[in-house]
């Protein structure tokens, strides 16, 4: 919201608590921008779970899921040049394409991940 009051632009909106159905609908792609480590990016798996394609730091769990150039795309965090050509590369369509494809089969892998931890779990 800081940069948004020094660099004024109609491109982005904060719309308050919406549905993610709801957001996963309108948007282009997802860009999270964390500053600090998260511990896992729920958000980024939802979004590859409806095919939106994702811009993330390389820190914390968003960081570890995206692989970038395959899943998503990494930027360098403070660099608003860099996260400007990430953007710019999401206008490839068949990049595009291809890495939200990517990024549903990364999913469908880490799901079943956890399928076969928590079964193990389980039995133990």
């Amino acid at each position: 919201k800081k940069m948004i009051e020094k660099i004024p632009t109609d491109l982005i909106e904060f719309a308050g608590l919406k549905n993610p159905e709801t957001i996963f609908s309108e948007i282009d792609c997802l860009i999270h921008y964390s500053t600090r480590p998260e511990p896992f990016g729920r958000v980024v798996v939802e979004a590859f779970a409806k095919s939106v394609p994702v811009i993330t730091t390389w820190l914390g769990g968003a960081g570890e899921i995206v692989e970038d150039n395959v899943t998503g795309l990494k930027t360098i965090i403070y660099d608003r040049n860099d996260l400007l050509e990430k953007i710019k590369i999401l206008t490839d369509e068949k990049l595009n394409s291809e890495m939200t494809r990517n990024a549903y089969l990364r999913l469908e892998q880490i799901e079943k991940e956890i399928e076969f931890k928590m079964v193990r779990l389980l039995e133990s």
